[in-house]
């Protein structure tokens, strides 16, 4: 220790000095750190450019709807998403130097604006009056710049009248619910865990309360999915995903019964389900509790209350407790599993001179897409034909590895490949049996339609040859296959 008035000597100041140093360095090294994760974390979102619209007819009496649209999108979209809005007169510019009046958006017009507004997902559109039927008629497409794709296209028709302004919301909502379709999956590919399941909870006591609960029941999922896309199910398709025992089924109803709001948030909390809207039906009168994991809100109306009425209502539950969603940046590796099983028919001939009948054709191909060039392809097949009187019966099967590419337009997937792989099969005939093994090469394509963002309906069609020496074949094969996609 030192005393009053004693010098300190010097190699104290430098330590002094190094600490003060050190303390500063820190405080600047863990600024810079807090700085870095922000811009990482802003790195990610989108760049979303929101053009001015343009005016077909040149009509001077509507140019306020030029920038009326691009503001009702960005304010529908910020209540919504998280992201980075692009310079308007960046994107302006753009748009006035590539697209072209009266002339539709091609995919070439959307590249060039993207590019040149340097935005991740562009919104651009147009408007028109229809003098005949006095409307205004309201266009939009939403443009993946990575994906070199339109990943949605709206359009809305209003009388000109003051109708007009509820219609230009209503094409704001539209284009915000396509884009969260986007987003919904863009979320799930980069392991994002912000789109919870939702669970639809009634409440009555009354068998006559128990069908206006279930009704309401339908109104709400319906209503939900409509402005919010996402997974939605009732407690009763609950109890049957999770498989849940008989005995905790009644108590999970009776909590229903009581209106426990609290224990039923801790029930399904247990299984993993932090979001939920709670549907108490009593007196004519129904009561909504949506909860999250840090909120809940709570609305009611009349059960005989208006469509309007009811969707303010639960519009109004899903703001209290929504986050909003971050629109991640695509980076054009958009990777998913998608699983084709299903059933069709063949049609094939060897170079032999044997002709067979129509082949029933069970198969399974699952395509890996990894990336956006890099799609490995498996598939499986069988082949049944009984026999006839001319031609031989068949039973074989194929198995085959190889490559494709595939192309998302919204809903629709449109995807090709190539593979090689083995063919085995019997043919018995007339003149005896044979058991053939060999080497054969496939191709073909299917056309995919996702009534969800997990399963869907495909299209396709194939063509397989098999290489032999003496019994070369070509079978063509055309297929109907339920798809999910992981």
């Amino acid at each position: 220790m030192f005393t009053r008035g004693q010098k300190r000597p010097l190699h104290v100041y430098l330590s002094y000095g190094v600490l003060l140093c050190a303390i500063l360095l820190g405080g600047a090294l863990s600024a810079k750190d807090v700085e870095k994760k922000g811009k990482d974390a802003e790195s990610d979102l989108a760049r979303v450019g929101i053009a001015r619209f343009a005016n077909a007819d040149k009509n001077v009496d509507y140019e306020w709807v030029e920038e009326s649209l691009p503001d009702a999108i960005s304010t529908s979209m910020r209540e919504k998403f998280e992201f980075i809005a692009q310079d308007s007169a960046r994107v302006n510019s753009a748009f006035q130097t590539y697209f072209q009046s009266g002339k539709s958006f091609s995919t070439a017009t959307a590249v060039q604006i993207a590019a040149a507004s340097q935005s991740d997902i562009l919104i651009i559109g147009d408007f028109s009056i229809d003098s005949e039927k006095s409307e205004i008629v309201m266009r939009a497409s939403i443009f993946n710049a990575t994906a070199g794709q339109f990943i949605g296209k709206v359009e809305e028709r209003s009388q000109v009248s003051n109708r007009i302004f509820t219609e230009i919301d209503k094409m704001a909502a539209s284009i915000v619910a396509e884009i969260y379709q986007y987003a919904l999956q863009a979320n799930q590919n980069a392991g994002k865990e912000d789109l919870k399941l939702l669970v639809l909870v009634p409440s009555y006591n009354t068998a006559e309360e128990r069908v206006q609960a279930e009704k309401e029941l339908v109104v709400l999922k319906t209503e939900l999915a409509r402005q919010t896309p996402g997974n939605y199910i009732t407690i009763f398709e609950f109890f049957e995903k999770y498989k849940v025992a008989e005995l905790e089924q009644e108590e999970a109803l009776k909590l229903a019964r009581i209106k426990n709001r609290n224990k039923i948030k801790v029930w399904l909390y247990n299984y993993g389900v932090t979001d939920a809207f709670l549907v108490f039906v009593s007196n004519n009168k129904v009561s909504i509790t949506a909860v999250s994991e840090t909120k809940t809100a709570q609305v009611s109306y009349s059960v005989g209350a208006t469509e309007e009425e009811k969707q303010k209502a639960i519009a109004q539950a899903q703001e209290a407790v929504q986050g909003k969603t971050a629109l991640i940046k695509d980076d054009g590796r958009r990777s998913f599993v998608l699983f084709h099983v299903g059933v069709g028919a063949s049609k094939g001939a060897l170079t032999a001179g044997e002709k067979f009948g129509v082949l029933l054709n069970p198969m399974v191909h699952v395509s890996f897409r990894f990336w956006k060039y890099f799609e490995p392809q498996v598939r499986f097949e069988g082949f049944y034909s009984p026999s006839s009187q001319n031609q031989p019966s068949v039973v074989g099967g194929s198995g085959f590895a190889g490559l494709g590419y595939s192309v998302d337009f919204g809903r629709w997937n449109f995807a090709t490949y190539a593979a090689g792989g083995i063919y085995s099969a019997r043919v018995e005939a007339s003149w005896g049996g044979i058991t053939v093994l060999m080497p054969a090469a496939s191709g073909g394509f299917f056309v995919t339609w996702f009534i969800s963002q997990r399963f869907g309906l495909s299209l396709g069609a194939s063509a397989q040859y098999l290489f032999d020496p003496n019994a070369s074949g070509l079978f063509g094969t055309a297929t109907l296959a339920s798809v999910v996609r992981f």
